[in-house]
């Protein structure tokens, strides 16, 4: 058994939506090709295109529109790839743990949801706000909180005193800075 942990840094898993639409696309352009290179060899095409398509079997191989559409066709395919094999972002920040308490070998990270409930959490107990709704990334904490009061301007500075109270209170490498949004109900 090993002793090493996988990273929790992990990257959204797009693999499986982004390889079943390269093959929906693929398979039918590895066909067309295959009967592109009998059509080539044979001077014909395979009986199962020539009954169902003669409009479009007419068009000469040299034919503005049927190379448009192979070049397209090459590209999407292509930048569907790349999205199977390209990792998306980090959905999660890291903290800074003393090296002592995991012999440096596994990383800590709280999700970006997480810090957001958090931030959430500790604002929407304070006097005057309705509710609280927040967003983080690794660089920015977007708040937004509605009151019932018509001044919402000292109900927006408790709140971003008491959010950046929260991100301060843990220990992230890159800490993220905090802005709010006021917002009234109209109850």
């Amino acid at each position: 058994m090993s002793s090493r942990t996988p990273a929790l840094r992990r990257r959204p898993a797009r693999v499986i939506p982004s390889v079943l639409v390269c093959l929906a696309i693929l398979a039918p352009a590895g066909y067309l090709v295959w009967a592109i290179v009998v059509r080539l060899g044979q001077g014909r095409w395979p009986a199962l295109i020539a009954d169902g398509a003669p409009a479009v079997l007419g068009a000469p191989l040299s034919d503005p529109a049927v190379l448009t559409v192979a070049v397209v066709s090459i590209v999407v395919g292509i930048v569907l790839v790349l999205c199977a094999v390209v990792p998306g972002r980090h959905r999660v920040s890291a903290l800074q743990v003393p090296i002592d308490v995991y012999d440096g070998e596994n990383e800590t990270v709280l999700t970006h949801r997480g810090l957001a409930h958090i931030v959430s959490a500790r604002t929407s107990r304070l006097d005057g706000v309705d509710s609280a709704n927040a967003a983080a990334t690794d660089r920015r904490v977007r708040l937004t909180v509605d009151s019932p009061l018509t001044d919402t301007s000292e109900v927006a500075d408790q709140a971003r005193t008491a959010a950046e109270s929260a991100v301060q209170s843990i220990p992230f490498t890159r800490t993220p800075a905090v802005t709010v949004r006021p917002g009234r109900n109209r109850r």
